[in-house]
Formats: structure tokens, C-alpha cells, sequence
């Protein structure tokens, strides 16, 4: 008996299906529908968001192009400036171009600011001195210093040392090592 009521039931259900369907115009959901629909739903989403993570990586790929642009663009205008600046510094400080005196002037854009590295050499009847000196090219703030006389057979070790972006001094032992040290504002 159990069991015709169960088949009764099905019939029931059967018959009765398509005149719901009519009168609601939408399909009876079973919980297995309802799940892929919504599985489908979070599918489309996804799919979704990741073209907008894709777009937004293409415009900031765009934008740090143009930034980069923009940057080297800057920094070429601040290097002639800084040049100029390094050419006058060394200008008044009394220095003259010659075989003996010379600077390069350097915009370090890590650190926004323009240095002047100068050599020169003096001779004497009784020495040969040769030097460098590394300046911030505004305010004239030394950074390095580098001394030798050559002549001076009893204290051949130089002066040398440079003065890092912490405020440490390193005492460096040769030329070499200076402009090793004076990279950290000159460059590469």
C-alpha cells in the first residue's frame, strides 16, 4: 500500500507539474538547479573580475610608461641644469679647465641633488699634489676629499674620505677606493 502511495504521488506531481510551469511561467527550481545556476553566476563573476584586474594591470602598465617617460624626461633637464650649476661652482672657486683642473657636475636623482667632483693637480719645485674633492654643487657642503703628494716619499698615504648618505665617513687608502665611495653620488 506504501508503495502505490508513493507511485501516486509521482503521477500527482507529474500532472500537476505543467499547469504550475503555466501559471508561474518559470520553471520549478530542484536545489540541483539551483546550485549550477548559482555556480554559473559565481563563474560569470569571476570571469568578470578578472578582466577588470587585466584592464587595470594594462593601465597601470600605461601609466608607469608614461610615468618613466616623464621621469627621464626630468632628469635630462635637471642634469644640463646641474652641469651649468657644476661649471659656474667651478668657475668661481677659481678653477680654469686645463690639463691640470677638471670637474664633472652630476644630477643623482635618487637623491635630488647636483654634485661637482673636481681634480686638479699643483705642482711645486718640491711636490706633486694631486686631489679630488666632491661638493654638493648649491651649497657647497664637502662630501669627499681625496689628497696625495706624490713627492712625499716619508707619508705616502693619501687623504681620503667620503662622507655617505647616513652621515658615516669611510677613510678609504687610494684614489681607486675613493671614486669607489664617491659613486654613491656621482653614479655609475
Amino acid at each position: 500500500m506504501n508503495a502505490s502511495r508513493g507511485v501516486i504521488a509521482v503521477v500527482l506531481m507529474l500532472s500537476v507539474a505543467p499547469m504550475l510551469l503555466a501559471k508561474n511561467k518559470q520553471p520549478l527550481a530542484s536545489p540541483m538547479l539551483a546550485q549550477d545556476s548559482s555556480s554559473q553566476r559565481y563563474v560569470r563573476q569571476i570571469s568578470e573580475l578578472r578582466q577588470q584586474v587585466a584592464e587595470l594591470k594594462r593601465q597601470v602598465a600605461e601609466l608607469n610608461a608614461k610615468l618613466a617617460e616623464k621621469t627621464k624626461s626630468s632628469t635630462l633637464d635637471q642634469q644640463a641644469t646641474c652641469a651649468d650649476r657644476a661649471y659656474k661652482e667651478f668657475d668661481e672657486w677659481g678653477y680654469k679647465v686645463k690639463e691640470n683642473a677638471d670637474f664633472v657636475g652630476y644630477y643623482n636623482a635618487t637623491l635630488d641633488r647636483c654634485f661637482i667632483q673636481t681634480q686638479n693637480t699643483l705642482t711645486t719645485s718640491k711636490s706633486l699634489w694631486f686631489w679630488r674633492e666632491l661638493y654638493d654643487a648649491y651649497s657647497g657642503k664637502e662630501y669627499g676629499q681625496f689628497a696625495i703628494d706624490y713627492d712625499d716619499k716619508k707619508n705616502p698615504v693619501p687623504v681620503c674620505h667620503v662622507i655617505l648618505p647616513s652621515g658615516e665617513v669611510k677613510y678609504c687608502k687610494s684614489e681607486d677606493e675613493f671614486l669607489t665611495l664617491a659613486k654613491t653620488y656621482m653614479g655609475k
